[in-house]
């Protein structure tokens, strides 16, 4: 698995040559997040949460690619309806995960005009989990991100990691509107079998400095 990201990685150097242009972005936008349960043993009745994300990106240029690492400060969980056991009335358990991500992305872009040019591709991303918190009507509780399997207190595993993926197009070389997904792929529940993984789909947008 190693070979194969050194291998993405490398390969806009091989195909490209080494005449590369670097410049700065900074980018923000909203998240729109939930998790994906797997082998539980109960139904859970999730749905989205809106979040934020904000950070920036250092862009290595080349004739058709470009190599874009980044750091952000971006918000992801869920939101779960839990039937009230006294009542026949649900509520909503807002689960809010705050993480420093580090995207690594391999862009292919292509010319539309002379200051518009549209973007693609993906790459992995590793993400430290900081603060996480659940929230109930009237009330919040941190969750801790703990590596400890054998602490009983409920938490996340950490750190995330999974693939970005993402799309979007370039003004004047200066402003940019992105879409992007990341697909976690870390469990993050302490379980052999029950899984807790992330899913978040944002939209931003960046200012370059060139």
């Amino acid at each position: 698995m190693k070979k194969i990201l050194l291998s993405i990685i490398l390969f806009p150097f091989a195909a490209t040559g080494f005449s590369q242009i670097v410049h700065f972005a900074v980018k923000g936008g909203i998240n729109l997040s939930t998790q994906q349960t797997g082998n539980a043993l109960f139904d859970v009745n999730n749905s989205t949460i809106v979040g934020f994300n904000i950070g920036g990106v250092a862009a290595i240029d080349f004739d058709k690619f470009t190599l874009q690492p980044g750091l952000f400060f971006t918000t992801k969980g869920e939101r779960v309806n839990i039937p009230d056991p006294f009542t026949t009335a649900t509520y909503n358990a807002y689960y809010t995960l705050d993480y420093i991500e580090l995207p690594v992305d391999i862009l292919y872009k292509r010319k539309l005009g002379p200051k518009t040019t549209v973007h693609f591709g993906l790459g992995p991303y590793l993400a430290t989990g900081i603060y996480a918190r659940v929230t109930y009507p009237g009330t919040s509780n941190r969750i801790t991100f703990d590596n400890n399997t054998a602490n009983l207190q409920p938490g996340y595993q950490n750190p995330d990691y999974g693939l970005n993926f993402l799309a979007g197009i370039q003004l004047n070389k200066k402003i940019a509107f992105d879409a992007g997904y990341d697909l976690g792929l870390a469990n993050l529940y302490f379980s052999n079998t029950t899984t807790l993984r992330n899913r978040t789909v944002s939209v931003s947008m960046g200012y370059s400095f060139r």
